[in-house]
């Protein structure tokens, strides 16, 4: 019995999908043609003032002046471990750009 039970269309992966219902197998990709509505579907790319390393240890000076401001407890040690995470990242990704590592011949 076809009519109670959702259409399901089943992908290669095993996903599955709810097909549309009222809406005929071939109008269903006529009804939001790519022009009218690719360009809001996109993702906007923005490219940050700051590098990498300038917004990491900015992060970090941030969450060192926050944990100064708070009492000795549990919430001022996770933002203490965490700007110290940050400034380990900090150190990583300076090794990792550094100009004597290079990759095996």
């Amino acid at each position: 019995m076809r009519g109670s039970e959702p259409d399901i269309k089943k992908f290669p992966t095993g996903a599955k999908t709810k097909i549309s219902r009222g809406v005929p197998a071939g109008q269903r990709g006529k009804m939001f043609p790519m022009g009218d509505w690719s360009s809001a579907m996109q993702r906007r790319h923005f490219r940050s003032v700051l590098s990498f390393p300038d917004q990491l240890s900015q992060e970090a000076e941030r969450l060192r002046a926050e944990a100064e401001r708070l009492p000795q407890g549990m919430e001022r040690r996770e933002l203490e471990r965490k700007a110290r995470q940050v400034k380990s990242a900090a150190h990583m990704d300076a090794w990792l750009r550094s100009p004597g590592l290079q990759p095996p011949k």
